[in-house]
């Protein structure tokens, strides 16, 4: 079994054993997880049509994720598929390995893919590597009043395999999340509300506008999911980072540090810490530095609104030798 199956497998007794009132298949639309085919991996079996080629994933996999190569691949949702014009709001999740961050090769999808017209929701980079969400008001233009859009405030230049989650429920409420982390940004663009017409959804393409010829996306997506609804923080947090605690976290491996439990309620336990640790912080979800305790195996925590939380053991060194997300229940 490759680390992708056993990913899902963890995924899943992940959401099971703590009782999520929402599973990663409620509202869920498609799933492509790439694993030699286009096909959806959702109960609605709304299989891609590509001429993508498939290539190694983040684990190395053979044939397990998709290849775009900048100039004429792409994967179209299927035609004539009502479900896939849903009403507000909607999430996306994927992984992306980019290859070239020019404006012409770095479009991720469109769940719209009409020619010269703003539609559906769609992800690329800014100018300056920033990723941002947006959606059309299929107005008949591809301009600043034709769209709304969010803007993130990390780049993704020279980053490698990335996990980007994407979330838009109104016109000023829209949320970006880059490996699990919320990015915040800014708004721009005076559209209406968001409108589809008849043209299927694209990964790897997006009409670049009314003078110009469609943007083709180079690099490789993987694990591609699009639901009809919110995602929660505890799924992002899931999506993006929960293999790393339960299958391969290879830090903690390594140096043989377990955090427990996690979720958690009043406190975190840590066992097997490092000698030479000298404090250990906890973040926010923002990445705020709000704690600093000595070293302890016993962490209390009750003081903490429930989210989502990074905590890292520091050294004498002042370097991070070990670090976890965790969520405060």
């Amino acid at each position: 079994m490759n680390t992708k199956k056993l990913l899902l497998i963890a995924l899943l007794s992940f959401f099971i054993s703590n009782c999520y009132s929402q599973s990663l298949n409620d509202s869920l639309l498609i799933y492509y997880p790439f694993n030699g085919n286009a096909n959806d991996s959702s109960e609605n079996h709304f299989n891609g049509i590509t001429n993508a080629k498939f290539t190694n994933d983040r684990f190395g996999n053979p044939n397990s994720a998709l290849y775009f190569n900048g100039f004429d691949m792409y994967l179209d949702f299927p035609p004539n598929q009502p479900k896939l014009k849903p009403k507000l709001p909607v999430s996306f999740s994927f992984w992306v390995n980019m290859e070239d961050y020019s404006p012409e090769n770095n479009t991720f999808f469109t769940t719209d893919f009409a020619q010269n017209n703003h539609t559906g929701v769609w992800m690329c980079l800014s100018s300056f590597g920033e990723i941002s969400i947006n959606y059309g008001d299929g107005s008949g233009n591809t301009s600043y009043f034709n769209r709304r859009t969010k803007v993130g405030k990390k780049s993704l230049f020279n980053t490698k395999w990335t996990h980007i989650v994407g979330i838009v429920k109104g016109p000023i409420d829209m949320e970006i999340y880059v490996n699990g982390v919320n990015i915040g940004g800014s708004y721009s663009g005076e559209g209406d509300e968001l409108k589809y017409t008849d043209c299927q959804g694209s990964i790897g393409r997006k009409d670049a506008g009314v003078l110009n010829k469609p943007y083709y996306f180079k690099g490789t997506i993987d694990e591609f999911r699009y639901w009809n609804r919110a995602l929660t923080e505890a799924e992002i947090l899931a999506l993006s980072n929960y293999h790393k605690n339960a299958i391969n976290n290879q830090v903690q491996s390594k140096n043989k540090v377990n955090f427990f439990p996690n979720p958690c309620f009043n406190y975190i336990n840590i066992n097997n810490i490092p000698e030479n640790s000298v404090r250990i912080e906890i973040l926010n979800s923002k990445g705020n530095l709000i704690k600093t305790i000595s070293i302890k195996e016993k962490i209390n925590i009750k003081n903490l609104n429930s989210g989502i939380y990074s905590l890292r053991i520091i050294n004498n060194e002042n370097k991070i030798t070990n670090s976890i997300k965790f969520i405060k229940k």
